[in-house]
């Protein structure tokens, strides 16, 4: 089970200004009618579960939540990595937890449609590392949103690590990643 302490509210600000550039840039998701899943949606009786919200306010009511806290808001609460959803999504969106993030992202690949795509909210450095390298030269993301800001995910702490949503189209691996600095 995911440890209390692994858990960090996404700030609404941050999701929003992602979904900016994220719409301009693939319009062709009609996030009003998109399969949309949160495996890793949070929330609990002090917040709200940031990505469904945020959706929400897009326009987009076809969301499925999952997340493996007792507390959670979730629609689902259970262990996504034990988890096998009944249809594919068009988008999967979370802030995984990051001693889990390239078991979510892989697991969410299989999860999604064909040409549908993967959002992965990570600290940038998640390039940086010899053990994903080989999963990178064959699942490169095709675009990066680094956050210029540094989100804070808890109100009395400040973060000390620059944050992107990292983003895959299944079926496609391109040469490189677009990047767009938020």
């Amino acid at each position: 089970m995911r440890a209390r302490q692994d858990y960090y509210t996404t700030p609404l600000a941050t999701v929003a200004e992602f979904f900016v550039k994220f719409q301009e840039l693939v319009p062709a998701l009609d996030l009003t009618v998109a399969q949309v899943f949160d495996p890793a949606a949070g929330g609990c009786a002090e917040n709200i579960m940031t990505y469904p919200a945020a959706l929400r306010a897009l326009g987009c009511e076809n969301i499925d939540t999952l997340d493996i806290r007792q507390d959670s808001r979730a629609a689902i609460i259970a262990d996504y990595m034990n988890f096998y959803p009944e249809k594919e999504y068009d988008l999967i969106i979370t802030n995984p937890p990051f001693n889990l993030a390239l078991d979510y992202i892989v697991t969410a690949l299989e999860d999604c449609k064909s040409g549908g795509y993967v959002v992965m909210l990570l600290r940038l450095n998640f390039f940086g590392s010899l053990s994903r390298k080989e999963f990178f030269s064959n699942n490169m993301p095709l675009y990066c949103f680094v956050h210029t800001q540094r989100p804070r995910f808890n109100k009395n702490s400040s973060e000390n690590a620059e944050y992107a949503h990292f983003v895959w189209k299944k079926g496609y691996n391109p040469p490189h990643t677009q990047t767009y600095l938020l």
